[in-house]
């Protein structure tokens, strides 16, 4: 049931507001808050780009667009905090050239404590710490 507007706290930051209308949501129904099928989570890279200079706000393809696309068109990490699905990026390796390249591992809402071991997992799997750029 919806609480109605003046059963609300008088004064809400962005953040609250947020986060009561996240519970207040109704779920559609069959729908799911989780990823699509419910799974165990999502492996992604991080960035649809190797990394570039640090100086640079975007990769060299979007300097000339707008800054809505340069702000969203290669970060992958953005749908995820949209979901609320905890997330948790891994260095992954580098490009032929020396760049790092970075892996996104995300879970099922409400199973945090799953992202954390499965990019521990990773870590040991390939291990990284000694590589440097």
């Amino acid at each position: 049931m919806r609480r109605r507007r003046r059963d609300r706290p008088r004064h809400q930051g962005p953040a609250r507001r947020l986060l009561t209308r996240s519970r207040l949501r109704p779920r559609r129904p069959g729908g799911r808050r989780d990823l699509p099928d419910g799974g165990g989570g999502v492996v992604c890279p991080t960035l649809t780009d190797a990394a570039f200079p640090l100086t640079q706000f975007a990769p060299d393809r979007l300097l000339d667009a707008p800054l809505r696309r340069q702000t969203l068109e290669w970060v992958l990490t953005f749908p995820f905090n949209m979901l609320t699905t905890p997330a948790i990026c891994v260095p992954a390796g580098f490009t032929s050239d020396g760049r790092p390249v970075g892996l996104q591992i995300t879970g099922r809402q409400q199973a945090d404590a799953a992202v954390p071991r499965a990019a521990a997992d990773f870590e040991r799997a390939r291990p990284w710490a000694r590589h440097r750029p």
